[in-house]
């Protein structure tokens, strides 16, 4: 399901995160909104830079959907996006980081 937007690698990570969640019975809530910065690209990869609201977004219990005080993000994170375009013309993600800096979605 995955494999048209993910590397193998990514998506080994992400399905990790995900057992790793249910095994602790949490799971994600809410929204993130995104704000694209710039869009990098040289042959093959890209990098997609993103200034994200995740102040509406954070981590609830499975079983009750509650969210967890405390645990909701900022509503200015740097993300950046690497992405590799396949043999067949897709673009994937290959990794996801997060930058750590306060940023400033752009206006348009």
């Amino acid at each position: 399901m995955l494999a048209p937007y993910s590397e193998p690698t990514h998506t080994e990570k992400l399905l990790d995160g995900a057992a790793n969640w249910q095994r602790k019975g949490v799971e994600p809530w809410g929204r993130v909104i995104v704000h694209v910065t710039s869009v990098k690209v040289n042959g093959h990869y890209a990098r997609v830079t993103d200034c994200q609201d995740v102040s509406h977004a954070g981590i609830a219990r499975a079983r009750t959907h509650q969210l967890i005080p405390g645990t909701a993000g900022s509503p200015r994170v740097e993300i950046a996006a690497d992405m590799l375009q396949g043999a067949d013309g897709r673009w994937r993600l290959k990794q996801k980081m997060l930058m750590g800096n306060r940023c400033e979605p752009s206006r348009s």
